[in-house]
């Protein structure tokens, strides 16, 4: 959905209670956690990880909590960073800069796709994709630079080669791992769905394939079937959209790392020493990754225009009630549920009196607001139990299954009242009285029946003197 991607505006961050909250802690604990599992296992020349997550982490709890609140974010993290680089192997004097570096990156990164957006981060649209992946690699080159004497001191290998290194995987970490951060984000604000509508079970079945598939791929070494991957990420990119896709390209990622590390898979079949091997693993992952998340990015936009499109076709734009299409196939179903299962079911219709003098005398803003009113009365005080629709001009229905005659009679005489009460009328609206007809569905007679006793009955309640509720037995 165009307004519910993965992503939480700055008004609804958590706010600081005081200089440190449980927000720059926890952020700051993942961070060591994650950078001391990078260094320790996946890692290889003193701790450069196939893919650096740990920033990935900053970049989107930086993304989420609005800039004036940055700055005990940023003394966690280092603290953390510092302490997983000193465990992880790595010298004090690079330790220190380091830890400093990974924070500037993952700043930068933010600043970046703040200033280039300009607003909440969606990474369902493409254009917000596309700037996302840009600053993403900007940020990596800055810190690659910055990063690449230390390195390069640090682990005794060329500059340029430390370079790459640190600009490969970090790049990569930003790229995989940060849009699932902000959909989890996301999901905890309730501002999205993981499973995009689709169950569970089809999930955890298309996460085990991914998760087979490259078990399968890289613990062997005889047969190079790293293409054997790309139909399963591309069927879960189809099926639960960005979230399936960035899961499994870090599914892939993380098996891919472990075999790949230990000589294991088809990628140690290619010539040359272990790193040369890691940086051609991250070029597959890198073009695994590029078009399988703008493609469920092109997804997701069109499953939020097509959701857009839908309720907009089933509701009324003015009031806010039901549309006249939506409520008259809602009632053909509740007819024929009704009359399979013998319950009881109830159709009402009524009108705004004299409505247009309403707009004769007040103006149509005065009348549309009138039109509001009335419809927001009429489901707060009858559409609990049913659906209310506008089915045209001031003309409302009234659907309420599993409701008597009487009941529904009860209900409309209550949206009657509440009508012409100026005690609580909102300001620019004006009182108004309605004329209501109710009827109920006869054993083995279609939902049309009903409706039209019920418009006579609306109809005989006008010619009977109008602000009054008549019922068809």
């Amino acid at each position: 959905m165009l307004n519910q991607g993965f992503y939480m505006t700055e008004k609804r961050a958590v706010r600081a209670k005081g200089p440190f909250t449980t927000g720059p802690l926890i952020v700051g604990l993942a961070h060591f956690i994650i950078a001391l599992i990078n260094i320790r296992l996946t890692g290889w020349s003193v701790g450069m990880a196939t893919v650096w997550a740990a920033n990935a982490l900053v970049f989107a709890a930086l993304v989420v909590v609005p800039t004036r609140r940055w700055t005990p974010y940023v003394i966690s993290v280092w603290i953390a960073g510092f302490a997983a680089n000193l465990l992880g192997g790595y010298p004090a004097f690079a330790a220190a800069p380091f830890a400093a570096l990974n924070i500037a990156e993952a700043a930068l990164a933010a600043l970046l796709t703040r200033h280039l957006i300009g607003g909440p981060l969606q990474l369902e649209r493409p254009d917000h994709l596309l700037k996302f992946i840009g600053a993403s690699i900007v940020a990596a080159a800055f810190s690659a630079s910055l990063s690449a004497p230390f390195m390069s001191a640090a682990v005794d290998e060329a500059m340029g080669r430390s370079w790459l290194s640190w600009f490969a995987s970090d790049t990569l970490g930003l790229l995989l791992v940060t849009p699932i951060l902000l959909i989890v984000f996301a999901i905890w604000s309730g501002k999205r769905s993981f499973l995009q509508g689709r169950s569970a079970v089809e999930a955890a079945g298309l996460f085990a394939l991914v998760t087979g598939l490259s078990v399968l791929v890289f613990a062997q070494t005889r047969w190079p079937m790293l293409f054997l991957l790309l139909p399963p990420m591309l069927l879960t990119t189809f099926r639960l959209r960005s979230a399936g896709a960035t899961v499994a390209i870090v599914i892939v990622a993380c098996v891919g790392s472990y075999f790949t590390t230990i000589g294991s898979g088809p990628i140690a079949l290619m010539p040359g020493d272990l790193a040369d091997r890691i940086y051609f693993f991250q070029f597959f992952l890198a073009v695994a990754f590029l078009p399988s998340l703008p493609v469920a990015c092109v997804l997701d936009e069109r499953d939020a225009l097509a959701a857009i499109a839908e309720r907009q076709a089933s509701t009324d734009e003015l009031t806010g009630t039901a549309s006249r299409r939506m409520f008259l196939a809602r009632l053909e179903a509740a007819g024929e549920a009704a009359n399979a299962n013998g319950t009881a079911f109830s159709v009402a219709l009524f009108d705004v009196d004299h409505f247009k003098s309403v707009n004769d005398r007040f103006g149509h803003d005065v009348g549309d607001a009138v039109l509001r009113h009335v419809g927001a009365l009429a489901m707060a005080i009858v559409g609990r139990h049913g659906l209310v629709g506008r089915l045209g001009g001031e003309e409302f229905a009234v659907l309420m299954p599993g409701r008597s005659l009487d009941q529904a009679a009860g209900l409309c005489e209550a949206l009657r009242k509440a009508c012409s009460d100026t005690d609580d009328m909102p300001e620019g609206v004006v009182p108004v009285t309605i004329s209501v007809g109710v009827a109920a569905l006869a054993r083995g007679r279609a939902a049309a029946d009903v409706l039209k006793a019920a418009d006579a009955a609306m109809y005989l309640a006008k010619s009977s003197g109008r602000d009054r509720v008549q019922i068809v037995r």
